[in-house]
């Protein structure tokens, strides 16, 4: 973790626009520094990069064969993905955890689903979910939007971004947690 704010130092000075880390950045302060993902944050912000995470498992751009992640699910079906979207419209899968965001692929995939794209967000220091969806209905390639959401920093944007979403005909289908105690303390 105490590597992560230099080696972002060094990709916004190499020219790196965007960045994806999969650390699972500390929320607490350390040696009298902030917590690592307001450091990210503060990097994003003076260098201009977007940063998707920290504590993400990554993205997987199916369509674009781009697979930022480390999601095994991905390895062993990336190639077939692909091919199967070359020129499709599909469903795109939306998610602050890792874990449920790529088990929501596989299990997409079994049932022969064409999914176009699926981002983790993690603990969101810089890139939001809503963000994300926001391009996604813009882009117009989502039949669907799947989300698994603890929470937003700015929810008056929720309501923004599903108008958007209405008006283009793109359903969303939304799991939010973290209403019982229980589903807070593991949010």
């Amino acid at each position: 973790d105490e590597h992560v704010p230099q080696a972002l130092e060094d990709c916004a000075d190499a020219g790196v626009r965007s960045a994806v880390v999969f650390s699972a950045g500390s929320a607490t302060e350390r040696d009298g520094q902030a917590p690592l993902h307001e450091r990210i944050g503060a990097i994003a912000r003076r260098t201009g990069m977007r940063v998707l995470g920290p504590n993400t498992e990554g993205f997987f751009n199916v369509a674009g064969a781009v697979a930022a992640n480390f999601s095994i699910v991905v390895e062993d079906e990336a190639g077939a993905a692909t091919r199967d979207l070359q020129d499709r419209d599909g469903v795109s899968i939306i998610s602050h955890s890792g874990g449920l965001g790529f088990g929501l692929y596989s299990r997409a995939r079994r049932m022969h689903l064409p999914v176009r794209h699926v981002v983790t967000t993690g603990n969101e220091a810089d890139v939001e979910a809503l963000e994300i969806i926001d391009h996604l209905v813009r882009e117009g390639r989502s039949r669907a939007i799947m989300m698994f959401l603890e929470g937003f920093r700015r929810p008056q944007d929720f309501a923004r971004v599903a108008a958007a979403a209405a008006e283009a005909s793109v359903p969303r289908v939304v799991m939010k947690v973290g209403r019982s105690d229980a589903s807070r303390r593991a949010a």
